[in-house]
């Protein structure tokens, strides 16, 4: 076994290369993104442009595969029956060249390589023995750090706690046991690394009722596990529960495309409580201040929340109570700079109806977004009737893309893509199958099926939501 003072050694040099890579990333991107941002005050017009590459990543019973929308093809990246991606989302790199998933109780990574399919993928992380019919009590949680480095965390058996880091390029891995649970891992634009954390699984037993959930941020550029574990800054604290208080934990909604704000959700510490919502809570990191918000609710998915691209502080979020989707819900402007929660979106749309799944585009001056005719909630968990909207953030012209309310037809969750020219959103058919419809963003009526089906039923949906994240990834 080596030494402390060993493994400290190779572990500096270890992140002295992984950060010498993330600043070249860096400032490769600084250079790709001054280019000077849309004109809000302008005219929408579109430029030609040359086409983005865009795929498409999803699960099959007989693998994971690959869909390259310029040119059509479709690769298998990894042929496994045991690929699941209902509990841990698909994670491809920043670059699209690794796509992280789990396969079998194992995280694995695979090279996406459309010249050369079904690559023997590598293993990251063994979280439990799906052949021995382990169960694991909890997700794992990954994040990629830069384009070749991810980390990992896990929940093993008899509450063990393991973390793991893997240099893509270097192959090689350095892990630790028995650290604190860090779960919803979450990489900023700025080197900071977010993670929640109960605080148990090192150093002293916390018994269960005095735990809480923190957030809790690293600094990459200067991390070693040693600094990994002592050197964390609490950005929000949780509070166990007390007699006379149900007590607070807080979870990651998001951060800012600069990096400088990061979103979270402030609930009770009892799960039955947070599913009809949770209070939003903002803090501004370059100041190192909470910014103070109106105590408005929403619902704690990650697709309710939307940033500008080109205004960081700019943030979209679809708010209103009640844990199904086909109630009370509605999408609002927050200005994090001015802490102004503004009017609601949907002002032009008919009484009654519900919004979903706010996305930007890329040049940030439209949002595309699901409504809904308001649902009576029933037995069967069935999502509302969803349509596709398009608005412009400038003027609030709103272009129908597909109409709701049809019994075999649900269209939601719309992503831009190619230069935002085109938007790509799920369609399910009200029975057994998940598929993705592409459709030109200028001509939105013009529809095409992009042949990828997935397995879908109801039992993948709460109350009415579907996290797509767990079925495909577009990157």
């Amino acid at each position: 076994m080596r030494k402390k003072s060993q493994i400290k050694k190779n572990f500096a040099l270890t992140w002295a290369i992984i950060f010498l890579t993330a600043m070249t990333v860096s400032l490769t991107a600084c250079k790709a993104t001054e280019t000077p941002a849309t004109d809000p005050s302008g005219p929408n017009e579109k430029q030609t442009t040359t086409s983005e590459e865009h795929s498409i990543y999803y699960v099959q019973p007989d693998g994971l595969y690959a869909n390259n929308l310029k040119t059509g093809q479709k690769v298998l990246v990894h042929a496994s029956d045991k690929i699941s991606s209902r509990n841990n989302p698909l994670l491809p790199s920043p670059t699209g060249e690794y796509i992280a998933y789990e396969d079998g109780g194992e995280l694995k990574i695979s090279k996406v390589d459309f010249a050369k399919p079904d690559q023997e993928p590598t293993t990251i992380l063994t979280w439990y023995d799906s052949t021995a019919g382990g169960v694991p009590e909890k997700q794992m949680s990954y994040a990629w750090l830069d384009d070749e480095t991810i980390m990992a965390t896990a929940e093993l058996q008899m509450a063990v706690h393991k973390m793991g880091v893997y240099n893509m390029k270097k192959q090689n891995s350095f892990g630790i046991i028995d650290i604190p649970t860090y779960n919803n891992l979450t990489m900023s634009s700025n080197g900071m690394l977010y993670a929640e954390t109960e605080g148990i699984g090192y150093g002293p037993v916390v018994s269960a009722e005095d735990r809480s959930t923190s957030i809790v941020g690293f600094n990459v550029e200067d991390l070693d596990f040693d600094g990994l574990l002592q050197e964390k800054k609490i950005i929000f604290q949780g509070v166990p529960i007390s007699e006379n208080d149900m007590g607070t934990d807080y979870t990651i909604a998001g951060v800012s495309p600069d990096g400088t704000k990061l979103l979270a959700w402030s609930h009770p510490r009892s799960a039955s409580i947070t599913t009809d919502g949770a209070r939003l809570v903002a803090y501004d990191l370059a100041i190192d201040k909470e910014i103070l918000l109106d105590e408005e609710l929403m619902l704690t998915y990650k697709d309710n929340v939307s940033f500008n691209p080109q205004i960081s502080n700019q943030v979209v979020l679809n708010m209103g109570t009640d844990r199904n989707v086909g109630t009370n819900k509605y999408l609002k402007v927050l200005d994090l700079q001015s802490d102004i929660f503004k009017g609601v979106l949907a002002e032009s749309f008919q009484e009654g109806a519900v919004t979903a799944y706010p996305s930007f585009s890329k040049d940030g001056t439209q949002l595309a977004y699901s409504y809904a005719m308001e649902t009576e909630w029933g037995t069967d968990f069935a999502m509302p009737g969803y349509g596709i909207n398009k608005r412009n953030m400038t003027s609030g012209d709103i272009d129908s893309i597909t109409e709701p309310g049809t019994i075999d037809q649900y269209d939601f969750a719309p992503i831009f893509v190619d230069n935002d020219q085109k938007i790509i959103f799920s369609r399910w058919n009200g029975k057994d199958t998940l598929s993705l419809t592409m459709t030109d963003a200028m001509e939105p009526k013009q529809t095409q099926d992009l042949d990828i089906h997935i397995p879908f039923s109801l039992d993948d949906t709460y109350y009415g939501h579907l996290d797509t994240q767990r079925f495909y990834v577009i990157k």
